[in-house]
């Protein structure tokens, strides 16, 4: 254990976009595995990953939220050299505050919240967090079971 993990933001002005990149010193990933890293329920099994738990959602979930909001995310690194995840979104020029538009909320009708059951990270959501927040908003919000309803 131990590294260190460091965060950095880039604008390109020029086309719009802002950079995010979050870089490790970690365990890094085989170029062959870099592919499959964005798919649902993929996870790298490797000796040092065995005891990791994880349901390889997150980073389809980063990959499907970045892409709606018009940008592409990415991962360069490699194996016992740490791994760099990076994701550009569009930008919009900033209005003069007189000729701003008001806010307006997003569509939220397609955004699918997915809430684990109490027999998995659920368990540790305080009460207010598994009470599906979200509902009011016009998320759609399930909960994963082991049985079948």
């Amino acid at each position: 254990a131990g590294g260190r993990v460091s965060i950095s933001f880039k604008l390109d002005a020029a086309r719009s976009r802002v950079t995010t990149s979050v870089s490790d010193e970690g365990i890094g990933i085989a170029p062959g595995d870099r592919g499959r890293l964005f798919e649902m329920f993929q996870r790298v099994r490797t000796a040092e990953t065995a005891t990791i738990r994880g349901t390889g959602v997150g980073l389809h979930v980063v990959k499907s939220l970045v892409e709606l909001m018009g940008g592409e995310v990415w991962v360069r690194g490699r194996r016992r050299r740490g791994s760099t995840f990076s994701f550009t979104l569009p930008v919009a020029a900033q209005l003069p505050a007189e000729a701003a538009p008001a806010p307006v909320l997003p569509p939220y009708h397609q955004i699918h919240e997915f809430m684990p059951g109490p027999h998995a990270m659920g368990a540790l959501l305080p009460g207010a967090v598994r009470e599906h927040p979200l509902d009011s908003h016009a998320h759609r919000t399930e909960r994963a079971r082991k049985d079948p309803e």
